[in-house]
């Protein structure tokens, strides 16, 4: 028993030391796509990928043509910009799942055997109690990652004002896909 757990934790040992980060320097920027809903000040709506943001312009790509074709709208143009990251919703989903079903498991094992004789009609096993657990926390968790998936929203007020674009400018510009 000590010579297995020594092995685990030798080999565990051995790939956090893969595992840590490089040199920020040598990695490659990881481009995030969000997913953005604009509003301009006469109320027309435009809806697509924030594709660049510079001093005087903002550039969205929509979301059904090629990456040549861009909205270009000046800070003047718009009311509010909302940003929300592609696949959040599935990410948050998935990791509700896998948090929950872990939980209902542990739990469902924790709980142990019941004792038949005493309650012969919903008598279940430890492995019975974790995969029920594991069906229903994991349920559960995946929608309650969803729900925080949906809710996590950027939202910045322009209202037309170069002040107000100026001030948000870098935040907006750590959104955008290129620089």
């Amino acid at each position: 028993m000590k010579m297995t757990i020594t092995t685990i934790l030798a080999i565990f040992i051995m790939f956090t030391g893969f595992a840590q980060k490089q040199d920020s320097s040598s990695r490659a920027r990881k481009i995030r796509i969000y997913k953005s809903t604009v509003i301009e000040t006469n109320g027309k709506l435009v809806e697509g990928y924030l594709s660049r943001v510079t001093t005087d312009s903002i550039y969205i790509q929509p979301f059904s043509t090629s990456l040549s074709e861009n909205y270009v709208l000046s800070p003047e143009q718009v009311q509010s910009m909302k940003f929300k990251r592609k696949g959040r919703v599935g990410k948050g989903a998935l990791i509700g799942l896998g948090a929950g079903a872990i939980f209902g498991t542990v739990f469902g094992f924790a709980s142990g055997d019941d004792n038949p004789d005493q309650d012969w009609i919903f008598a279940m096993t430890a492995e019975e109690k974790a995969a029920g657990g594991a069906i229903v926390y994991g349920v559960l968790g995946a929608v309650a990652g969803t729900l925080i998936g949906t809710l996590t929203k950027k939202t910045f007020l322009i209202e037309g004002k170069k002040e107000k674009f100026h001030s948000n400018y870098n935040r907006l510009a750590e959104l955008a896909m290129t620089k």
